[in-house]
């Protein structure tokens, strides 16, 4: 019997080897990935064909089988020669958009990867963006209530958080451990609809250095909550 190890790599054992006085014969052995590239993702939202109302919104899709990072590509044709989004670090099997979309038609596909590389991309699909433009003082104003997931994540140091509120209304966002004790407040007050970007600098309420770990960031506004998950990497 022989036994072939590689780390990273599935065992392989042979059984039944015969050795002959005319010496070894050479054979072609093939190691198996441990864990094979990933098969394609599913889209789930926008799906193909929709006729979208918002112009900033979250992209959704399966999360394969061994995946571990995704590459999620956003075009304007077809054939992709182009991109209005391409990140290949996503490490969630969702997209929130910070920058909204111009009213036109859209063609996106995901593909999912790990260490042993890129597995097939999705089937491609598309969607319309038709929004109606809605003027105050002289700016486009994103609609809905959403927290979009901080960037970078996992972070080191500062991170971006955006949220969105479709009305003026007093805000609060709040940072809590994986225990559940607030260690922040980084927004207390009233603030206009639209748009806004907080940068948390991983500072705790004495200005201290908070440790690695997971965070949860909390917003609410006018009797609506959302939280996001956060990990700090000091």
């Amino acid at each position: 019997t022989l036994r072939f190890l590689k780390e990273g790599y599935a065992t392989r054992t042979i059984n039944n080897v015969v050795v002959t006085n005319s010496g070894p014969t050479v054979t072609d052995i093939k190691l198996m990935p441990l864990n094979p590239v990933p098969p394609a993702p599913e889209l789930i939202y926008p799906a193909i064909g929709d006729t979208l109302d918002i112009n900033m919104f979250t992209f959704d899709w399966s999360d394969p089988v061994y995946s571990s990072t995704f590459l999620l590509e956003v075009s304007d044709g077809p054939e992709f020669e182009t991109f209005v989004i391409l990140d290949s670090n996503l490490t969630d099997s969702e997209y929130d958009i910070i920058s909204p979309l111009n009213n036109s038609h859209y063609f996106w596909r995901v593909k999912a990867g790990n260490a042993n590389g890129w597995g097939p991309y999705s089937e491609t699909s598309d969607f319309f963006v038709n929004v109606a433009t809605k003027i105050k003082t002289n700016q486009l104003l994103p609609d809905g209530f959403m927290l979009y997931q901080n960037r970078p994540n996992p972070f080191n140091s500062s991170t971006q958080i955006s949220f969105v509120i479709p009305a003026d209304s007093k805000v609060e966002m709040e940072i809590f451990d994986i225990t559940g004790a607030m260690v922040a407040k980084l927004v207390t007050g009233w603030y206009t609809a639209g748009l806004h970007n907080i940068t948390w600098e991983g500072l705790d309420y004495n200005g201290h250095y908070v440790t690695s770990g997971i965070y949860f960031c909390r917003l609410k506004s006018n009797g609506l909550s959302k939280v996001r998950k956060m990990l700090l990497l000091n």
